[in-house]
């Protein structure tokens, strides 16, 4: 049965009764842009059922999707977003959406899974997985928080502050993270692969002004450089502070070189030079000792830190655990000098000997 009904206007929200269902309000005062609309449809039985239909465009080439708030394919509100990170949004889609091309001025909620082919984000959260790929340089120059799996086929340039919560998987094109001369990349997390440059012999880790503080490595590592290492950009590894090799529990490895072993010992990089007095009596205060290495079991020679320590304590140091060491290559000055004295000592002898001969 249908019920005809004369054209009613309005310039406000319809204000009558009854309310019936199917009611329709043309609206008084129509304009042209965002926020005009052709009138209100009541869907109910009540005042409270009146809603507004119908957007009026600019022009005739111009469609608008509303001037507020849409929902698709929803039932009732939309969706909630975290408060903390994002407002409210004002586009909810509940179905799948393939999109070409997307430009997002506010901010996007993706609650299940989203393929894109070209978008720019200013502020992005998506709480499904994200899969774009085919991208023309995309830029997340906003805030974007990723909670599930990010499949990234193409170039990345991340302008913002991106929070990747869940697993995230590059395959393919150039990630550029930051500039190293103005920005920090900061990863909390862990790196399930290997770290490899895309040429051979061309990247720096850390800089001589920004160095690692501790690096940290399981098996064979190789340092090559084919250039004579004559100071710290020709040298294949340079250390700087104190080296620790092998250590287990503060007990020291072998060291193997196939070649020569030497230490800086220029008289330009000394002060307070003193040639060492009574070389000998220090000598004679040392114990050499034989002893089983714990670590190792193996039987070794050496001598005791903490009796050298007594007689020449400049060649003993102390770490921070109080474990002490003994720089046995320095002690051969020690040694110098001590044979220079027992051969003074011996031509004195020989000489008082000749003079018993007569000779």
């Amino acid at each position: 049965m249908t019920t005809p009904r004369g054209l009613s206007y309005s310039e406000t929200r319809p204000d009558y009764a009854p309310d019936n269902r199917g009611d329709i309000f043309f609206n008084a005062l129509p304009n042209t842009g965002i926020g005009s609309f052709v009138g209100w449809v009541n869907v109910g039985n009540s005042a409270a059922d009146w809603k507004r239909f119908g957007l009026i465009s600019e022009s005739d080439t111009i469609t608008y999707i509303t001037p507020d708030k849409v929902g698709i394919n929803t039932n009732g509100t939309l969706r909630d977003l975290p408060e903390s990170s994002i407002a409210e949004a004002t586009l909810d889609v509940r179905g799948g959406v393939t999109c070409d091309a997307l430009r997002v001025i506010g901010n996007a909620d993706f609650k299940n899974g989203a393929t894109f082919d070209s978008v720019t984000f200013i502020d992005l959260y998506v709480t499904g997985i994200a899969t774009i790929g085919q991208f023309n340089n995309p830029t997340f120059s906003g805030i974007s928080t990723f909670q599930n799996d990010v499949r990234m086929e193409n170039n990345l340039r991340v302008a913002g502050v991106s929070t990747f919560v869940g697993a995230v998987t590059f395959e393919g094109g150039t990630i550029t993270l930051g500039n190293a001369n103005d920005d920090n990349i900061v990863f909390s997390g862990e790196i399930d692969s290997d770290i490899i440059p895309d040429d051979d012999c061309t990247y720096d880790l850390g800089s001589l002004t920004k160095r690692w503080n501790e690096i940290y490595a399981c098996g064979i590592s190789s340092f090559s450089n084919d250039t004579s290492a004559t100071n710290h950009t020709t040298a294949a590894l340079t250390v700087t502070g104190g080296i620790g090799i092998g250590m287990t529990s503060h007990f020291e490895k072998d060291i193997i070189c196939n070649g020569s072993v030497t230490a800086n010992s220029d008289a330009r990089l000394k002060d307070d030079i003193e040639t060492i007095d009574d070389g000998l009596e220090k000598v004679l205060q040392l114990r050499g000792v034989s002893y089983i290495k714990k670590d190792s079991g193996r039987r070794e020679v050496g001598v005791i830190a903490q009796e050298v320590e007594e007689v020449i304590p400049e060649v003993v140091r102390t770490n921070e655990d109080g474990i002490k060491s003994v720089s046995y290559g320095n002690m051969v000055s020690v040694l110098i000098e001590a044979v220079k004295e027992l051969t003074e000592k011996v031509e004195s002898l020989e000489s008082e000997v000749r003079e018993l001969r007569g000779e």
